[in-house]
């Protein structure tokens, strides 16, 4: 109803407390929505390994559990959404799989069975983020185990096999700009918002990769 009052009565503005009701839902919604495809999560970690439990967010039935010694882990990565609660932990193990988990709500978690390492806590709040704890036993594993540490996954565009797709999608966007400035040039500011979009994220592939280096080392 409300397109054929936009379309057959040419009256746009009808459609703003739509647009505006269809980009707000899934923010102000988010948590209620993502409810039924949620689980509990309990994260547990040990002096040699991590555990992952999964139960049913509504009875509590226990559904799954994944230990990871953390002599298999290779590699791993951490993230975390600007705009909501939610962040995710990355796992690569040596025999090539891979583990992603999301987790929501609160980031805490509880050790289990060891004590706070003094020299790398030292001086610092005790630690309930599962994602900073995560990094202090991956450093203490480390430390332990240099001839098999643990490092950091690198995305793509923060790995030297990206500079030449970079370079090339570089030159493609040159070209295209060129053309569009003899052409047509007042679309150029709009050409340049995925510029933009595409550039920020190969920026930022490479200050993420490099900050959480500096912090595992």
């Amino acid at each position: 109803m409300t397109i054929i009052l936009v379309v057959k009565l040419n009256l746009p503005f009808i459609a703003y407390p739509w647009l505006l009701v269809l980009f707000m839902a899934p923010l102000v919604f988010e948590r209620q929505m993502r409810k039924p495809f949620s689980k509990k999560a309990e994260v547990k970690f040990d002096d040699n390994y991590l555990s992952i439990t999964l139960s049913n967010i509504y009875s509590g039935a226990h559904e799954n559990t994944d230990v990871f010694n953390f002599e298999d882990i290779a590699e791993f990565t951490t993230a975390d959404a600007m705009k909501n609660d939610l962040y995710s932990l990355t796992l690569y193990t040596r025999d090539g799989s891979r583990f992603k988990y999301t987790f929501c709500g609160e980031k805490y978690s509880s050790r289990v069975g060891a004590e706070q390492d003094e020299e790398t806590l030292k001086g610092r709040k005790p630690v309930t983020n599962i994602e900073d704890i995560f990094f202090d036993y991956a450093k203490v594993y480390n430390r332990l185990h240099p001839e098999n540490a643990i490092i950091i996954h690198a995305q793509y565009f923060a790995t030297r096999a990206s500079r030449s797709t970079t370079i090339t999608i570089s030159v493609f966007i040159a070209i295209g700009i060129a053309i569009a400035a003899i052409l047509k040039p007042g679309i150029i500011p709009a050409c340049l918002i995925p510029v933009a979009l595409f550039y920020g994220v190969v920026f930022d592939s490479g200050a993420n990769y490099r900050r959480q280096v500096k912090r595992l080392g």
